[in-house]
This record gives structure tokens, C-alpha cells and sequence, in this order.
């Protein structure tokens, strides 16, 4: 008995089509793709309990309460604004903020530490690649003087 194998001329078509389907997902393994950043802003300004800004005040921006995790600083202007931003690869909605009083610009007292927490809003999930927040706020500083009228 004679068995000769039947050629099919699909089944050749397919093994092809399926060596090259492997060899795209194999290339397109290898690039390199871009990765995703969320840059969050802070912009406000400082003033203090009459209501003049109050210029040379450090602005600490924090990921998070951990001091030693990445941070941005700013140092408020003639007009007490100022503007901080981190950008990261992840996403995060909790900042925190700290106020100090770094003694370089001459007054009649010293401002008091103060910290604030910036809470962004939620993110949705389609959004473009890179994406940017940004939150407006104020803060007014007291001193280390208390007032009682």
C-alpha cells in the first residue's frame, strides 16, 4: 500500500501566516514604549491674617508625610505666589504642603510652620499618556504673637 501525503496548499499558508504573526509580536515586544506621567501643581499664594502677601516663605511640596520621598521647593514671590509641581509615573491624588519661614527676608517676627494636605481630584482611567493637574490655593500665616482685642 501506497500512503503519500497530501499537500494542502492552505496548511502551508497558515504555518506561514503563523511564523509571521510570532515574528511581529517578537518585534513589537522589543520596542520600547513611552511611559505614562502625571504631573501635579500646586500654584497659590501666602498671605498673612491682615491680608498682605508675604514673600520669601518656603514652599515644601511632599508625596507624601515621609520626608525622605522625592519633593519639590518653592520660595514665594514679592505678592506671595508661588508654584510647585512634581511629576511621576504613577498616580496619586495626596500632597502635602509645608510652610516655613526660612529667616532670609527681614521682619518684625517670624512667621509660624504650617502644613496643609492637597487632596486632587480623581483621575479617570482613559486619559491621554501624559497627563497634568493643577490646584489654586491660599494659606494665610500667623505669627508666634497672640492677639486678643
Amino acid at each position: 500500500m501506497n500512503l503519500k501525503k497530501s499537500k494542502n496548499k492552505y496548511s502551508t499558508y497558515c504555518k506561514y501566516g503563523f511564523f509571521l504573526c510570532v515574528a511581529c509580536l517578537v518585534t513589537a515586544a522589543c520596542v520600547k514604549r513611552e511611559k505614562a506621567t502625571f504631573t501635579y501643581v500646586v500654584e497659590g499664594r501666602v498671605g498673612s491674617v491682615l491680608g498682605r502677601p508675604i514673600s520669601g516663605i518656603q514652599v515644601v511640596m511632599h508625596r507624601s508625610y515621609a520626608q525622605w520621598q522625592e519633593s519639590d521647593t518653592a520660595v514665594t514671590d514679592d505678592s506671595g505666589q508661588y508654584k510647585v509641581y512634581m511629576t511621576l509615573l504613577n498616580r496619586q491624588r495626596a500632597f502635602i504642603l509645608d510652610f516655613q519661614d526660612p529667616g532670609t527676608v527681614v521682619r518684625p517676627v517670624k512667621y509660624k510652620p504650617s502644613s496643609k494636605q492637597i487632596i486632587f481630584p480623581e483621575q479617570r482611567d482613559k486619559m491621554p499618556l501624559h497627563q497634568y493637574f493643577v490646584i489654586t490655593d491660599s494659606l494665610t500665616m500667623y505669627t508666634g504673637i497672640d492677639i486678643n482685642p
